[in-house]
């Protein structure tokens, strides 16, 4: 049997302007308010974003 889960979990999806979505999910070694999560999937999504070669970015929040 697998553990429980621990932590907090947050999910970002980055657009292109042609459409196309890119999904990845977080998980957080500590239990975190709303506001937490939503700051650290910023963070995340902003990063993985600029990997990509992202070079303008619009974020958004859906809480």
């Amino acid at each position: 049997m697998a553990p429980p889960l621990t932590g907090s979990r947050a999910r970002t999806v980055l657009t292109s302007p042609e459409g196309d979505e890119l999904e990845h999910a977080l998980r957080f070694d500590f239990k975190a308010f709303s506001n937490d999560a939503e700051y650290e999937a910023l963070i995340g999504g902003t990063k993985m974003a600029l990997d990509a070669g992202s070079r303008n970015l619009t974020p958004y929040s859906y809480s």
